[in-house]
C-alpha cells in the first residue's frame, strides 16, 4: 500500500512538474516574441485558442523548408493533431487584456460603424522535440474587414527565440 501511494505521488510530482515546465516554456516563448514588432505594450487577445487545420498548411510548407530539418516539423505536426478545446488566460501573458469573442463582438455594436477593436488569436506555441525551433499560427483582427494572418517560425539562438520566417503569410 505505501509502495503504490509513493508510485502514484511520484507520478503526480512528474505529471505537475512537466506541465508547469511547459507552462514556463510558453511564456517564456511569448514574452520574447512580445518585444518583436508584431505585439506592442497591451493588446486584446481572443481567449480561444484555434487549432483549425492548421496542420495542412504547415506540412506543405515545411515539406519544401531547407531550414526545419524533417524530423522536427514531423514532431511539430504531431502535435497539432491535438484538437483539445483550450482558452488562453493570464498567467502566461503579461502585457495582454484576455477578451472572449462575444465581448469583441458586443464593443463592435457600440460605435458608429459596427468598428471592432484590433485584437489578436494565437495558436499554441508548437515547439520541436528539441526545443530549438517552434511554430506559431496567428491572426491579428483590424477592424471588422482586415485580417492579417501568419504562419511563422521562430528558433532558440542562445536561449532567445529569433524569427527565421513566415510559411505563410496574408493580409486582407
Amino acid at each position: 500500500m505505501t509502495r503504490l501511494l509513493f508510485i502514484m505521488l511520484t507520478g503526480l510530482l512528474f505529471s505537475c512538474s512537466s506541465s508547469d515546465t511547459h507552462q514556463k516554456e510558453v511564456k517564456d516563448f511569448f514574452a520574447q516574441i512580445d518585444d518583436s514588432t508584431f505585439i506592442r505594450d497591451n493588446f486584446l487577445l481572443l481567449d480561444s485558442i484555434p487549432h483549425e487545420a492548421w496542420k495542412n498548411v504547415f506540412t506543405a510548407y515545411a515539406a519544401a523548408d531547407s531550414v526545419l530539418p524533417k524530423q522536427e516539423a514531423d514532431f511539430i505536426a504531431g502535435q497539432m493533431d491535438d484538437t483539445e478545446t483550450a482558452v488562453w488566460n493570464n498567467t502566461i501573458f503579461d502585457s495582454a487584456r484576455i477578451v472572449s469573442k462575444k465581448y469583441i463582438d458586443s464593443a463592435s455594436k457600440h460605435t458608429q460603424y459596427n468598428e471592432r477593436p484590433h485584437y489578436y488569436t494565437f495558436s499554441r506555441p508548437y515547439f520541436s522535440e528539441h526545443g530549438d525551433f517552434c511554430v506559431l499560427f496567428y491572426n491579428y483582427y483590424i477592424g471588422a474587414h482586415c485580417v492579417e494572418t501568419s504562419l511563422r517560425l521562430y528558433k532558440k539562438e542562445h536561449r532567445r527565440w529569433t524569427f527565421v520566417k513566415n510559411y505563410f503569410s496574408m493580409v486582407s
